[in-house]
């Protein structure tokens, strides 16, 4: 698998940036469709790989409640210093690592939330396989971005940086490495205005 130094640099550079500048008005009204519709509820626990600055996390929390609780994966060490400052609490377990080799519980979350993070993963399938694995038998994956595939991938592409082949595969490929991995896709919708896939358990 490829290294993540040069893209954990790259991360570095931007999280201060990010955590400050927040979710415009138009991101938090699609983000808060996205979160009605996971139906997230007090005590749930959820997974969210690519946490970024904590943005989502510190939103997460405050559904789950003090009875749930998040765990945000990061590979940038900035990322994730601001993700503890910004967001966390008892509840919230903030942690340094590729998820495609973190070491998670088997069946101990309801949700992972993958937002705006599954490009940047060097190996989707092993990724997938950890998602499988630490997931409950009755929980579900969603992958969410606020822009479609397409503007994503045209994104990455011209950044002519660490992140310029991180791309969001097709709709074919990723119904097939979610099923190589144990998943049905539930739902996909991709256009213009968002991203959004919700698989589960087969």
């Amino acid at each position: 698998m490829r290294s993540y130094e040069a893209k954990a640099k790259f991360f570095d550079r931007y999280a201060e940036q990010w955590e400050e500048e927040g979710f415009s008005d138009e991101q938090m009204a699609k983000i808060k469709a996205v979160l009605e519709r996971l139906d997230i509820q007090p005590g749930m626990a959820i997974l969210e790989p690519g946490c970024g600055p904590g943005r989502l996390t510190k939103i997460l929390v405050e559904l789950v409640g003090p009875s749930g609780r998040i765990i945000a994966v990061d590979i940038s060490p900035k990322m994730i210093e601001v993700c503890r400052r910004v967001a966390g609490n008892q509840n919230v377990r903030a942690i340094l690592g590729e998820i495609e080799t973190i070491d998670l519980e088997e069946n101990s979350v309801d949700l992972i939330l993958c937002f705006a993070a599954f490009p940047h993963f060097n190996d989707k399938p092993a990724a997938l396989k950890v998602f499988a694995s630490c997931l409950k038998p009755d929980g579900r994956l969603a992958i969410v971005h606020l822009i479609g595939s397409a503007q994503i991938n045209d994104l990455h592409r011209k950044a002519g940086t660490a992140v310029e082949d991180d791309v969001l595969p097709s709709a074919q490929d990723m119904e097939r490495m979610l099923g190589e991995a144990g998943f049905r896709v539930d739902e996909l919708r991709d256009s213009d205005s968002g991203y959004f896939l919700s698989a589960s358990h087969t």
